[in-house]
């Protein structure tokens, strides 16, 4: 059973997502605009994180037995979106058509920008489902989330040293922007926490995360500094409450609901992979053919704005 508010909150995600890989793109640089970037760092792959954690509880932990038939469709699709993202980098953006690239990126043997992300998502239900015996009854106690997540997080604590790529996508390391399994897990865990008590943000969710929140902004306007990559303790705590706002919202859509707008939201919420994965594309052929270099800074989030839509009407006929 399909949670509206979470696929509405998805649909803000992939939105936020799709502007800041515009940003990303874009050589000029606005204050503001790294502001934006910033909060959309901080919100969107915890964000993702807490709504995959969500669905894994309702579609896969909650039944006696996993169905691990699902897990390996959900983790397949996962994998096959890295590949095609991971391979249009290499072919569109590094201009590298050497067969032994795509045999590695395969392998996991290297890891383009713009993919790694889908692995995070992938190992994160694999992990969850592998060890869903211990986390049924944990989830069952809420005093035990946080004892779950302080070993892991302290993870960020060990200084980052240079690792293997099949090491670095669990705990992180200095010679690539992971996005690490086992220090976001956490957020995975407070997305499976949610649905297993079936339990809405709200107000006082909101109210709660508010702190945080105050602390992402003032970490977006460069009032203080951690590390993203490896992520610290404090990067991960801190980008929960925007990650929990960002749920919010979709519940807030969810319950004052705009037809035509909240049904577009829906259908992006329904089919992110898609969005992202087509989105990464048009996004890395307007770098090759230098677009990003004609654009004002601001004009960048027009462009991100036309992306989701031409994804929308992609979409579409994909469903034909």
């Amino acid at each position: 059973m399909r949670s509206e508010s979470i696929d509405l909150a998805k649909a803000l995600l992939v939105i936020a997502m799709i502007l800041v890989h515009a940003i990303q793109f874009c050589g000029e640089r606005h204050p503001v605009m790294d502001a934006v970037y910033k909060l959309g760092d901080l919100t969107i792959y915890s964000g993702f994180l807490i709504c995959f954690g969500y669905a894994c509880q309702r579609a896969y932990l909650s039944r006696p037995t996993v169905p691990w038939g699902r897990v390996a469709a959900t983790v397949g699709r996962l994998y096959l979106a890295y590949a095609i993202s991971a391979a249009a980098f290499r072919v569109v953006i590094a201009h590298d058509l050497n067969p032994a690239t795509y045999r590695d990126l395969l392998l996991l043997r290297i890891i383009p920008n713009y993919a790694e992300f889908f692995l995070g998502f992938a190992l994160s239900v694999g992990l969850a489902a592998a060890s869903a015996p211990i986390l049924r009854p944990l989830l069952d106690r809420t005093w035990a989330l946080p004892l779950m997540a302080l070993p892991v997080l302290a993870i960020g604590l060990i200084p980052a040293q240079p690792v293997d790529p099949l090491i670095g996508l669990w705990v992180g390391g200095s010679n690539f922007a992971y996005f690490p399994v086992l220090t976001y897990f956490p957020l995975f865990l407070l997305g499976a926490w949610l649905a297993r008590h079936d339990l809405r943000i709200g107000r006082v969710g909101v109210l709660v995360a508010s702190p945080l929140v105050v602390f992402g902004v003032a970490l977006a306007l460069d009032a203080w500094t951690t590390s993203r990559f490896p992520p610290s303790p404090w990067w991960v705590v801190t980008s929960a409450g925007l990650a929990v706002w960002a749920i919010a919202a979709g519940e807030l859509l969810d319950r004052w609901r705009i037809p035509v707008f909240t049904a577009w939201l829906a259908e992006i919420g329904h089919r992110i992979l898609f969005y992202v994965l087509v989105s990464n594309i048009l996004l890395m052929c307007c770098n090759a053919l230098q677009i990003f270099q004609l654009l004002a800074p601001f004009q960048v989030l027009v462009l991100g704005l036309a992306t989701v839509a031409l994804c929308s009407v992609l979409s579409g006929f994909a469903r034909r």
